[in-house]
């Protein structure tokens, strides 16, 4: 696998998405780095600011509250790549898909960090207990505790590579059947679908979602690209152990608030 860094001088001030707030690859495209090494190695001879430039074409960004369409959604790939790539994803650390996923042939793990330090961080899991990433800030392997360990993951994302011109999956054993099943606690926002004539539903739509609790704290859900119902789980989770009178607004891209969570007393 090629390790590409987003600081590279090559892309580094290649334009991230489009819009009118527009900032780079160099300052803000780690997840977009992570794809690219992906995709470069299951055949797609792309770097990150090529990759970028699909990504704008196709119309994959998601809108944040600038205005600017600069976020990538965790099936990006399976969106520019329509039927070559199927993506998973997961909330938290989940060693076990990462443990089976970095050893296969054609699935990736990748993880989402999100600390106080660092609010949001991709990387690629680079072995299979997770203690060794591919850095797309430095473009080299590093390890995961320099960002805080296990702990600091907040999303486990697999994007599996599905070879042009590979026979449908048995619907009793799915291309993903190696991997352990999901926690319902901890749902996929998208699963691959064993055939079926019955119509596939709408998968929920995405978006950027912000979270502004009062009293205000740092241990608030971070700003992401989520759904919906997601988004109003992760307020319901933060107020849970919180005081009554504890409030969290979920707000969308234009600062408008769509969910409220509120505390309430444990004997209620």
């Amino acid at each position: 696998m090629i390790l590409y860094s987003q600081r590279d001088p090559r892309w580094a001030n290649h334009p991230l998405g489009w819009g009118p707030a527009l900032g780079t690859l160099g300052q803000y495209g780690c997840f977009d780095t992570v794809l690219a090494m992906i995709a470069n190695d299951s055949g797609h001879q792309v770097d990150p600011a090529s990759l970028d430039d699909l990504f704008t074409a196709a119309h994959i960004f998601v809108r944040e509250p600038t205005g600017t369409y600069d976020l990538l959604p965790d099936d990006a790939l399976p969106k520019v790549y329509p039927g070559e790539y199927q993506e998973s994803s997961y909330w938290g650390w989940r060693g076990d898909l990462v443990g089976t996923a970095v050893p296969s042939p054609n699935t990736y793990a990748i993880l989402w960090i999100s600390t106080a330090s660092v609010p949001t961080h991709f990387v690629l899991a680079y072995s299979a207990d997770g203690k060794s990433i591919a850095d797309p800030w430095t473009g080299r392997v590093g390890t995961l505790a320099g960002y805080g360990g296990s702990a600091a993951v907040h999303k486990t994302i697999l994007v599996t590579h599905v070879p042009r011109g590979a026979p449908p999956a048995n619907p009793a054993q799915p291309a993903t059947s190696t991997l352990p099943p999901a926690n319902p606690a901890q749902p996929a926002t998208s699963t691959p679908p064993a055939a079926s004539s019955t119509p596939l539903p709408t998968p929920p739509p995405m978006a950027f979602y912000s979270f502004v609790p009062d009293p205000q704290d740092d241990t608030h859900p971070a700003d992401e690209v989520t759904t919906m119902a997601d988004a109003m789980q992760l307020a319901n989770d933060y107020v849970a152990d919180k005081p009554p009178g504890t409030v969290i607004a979920v707000c969308d891209s234009d600062g408008n608030r769509v969910y409220l969570a509120a505390a309430t007393p444990a004997d209620v």
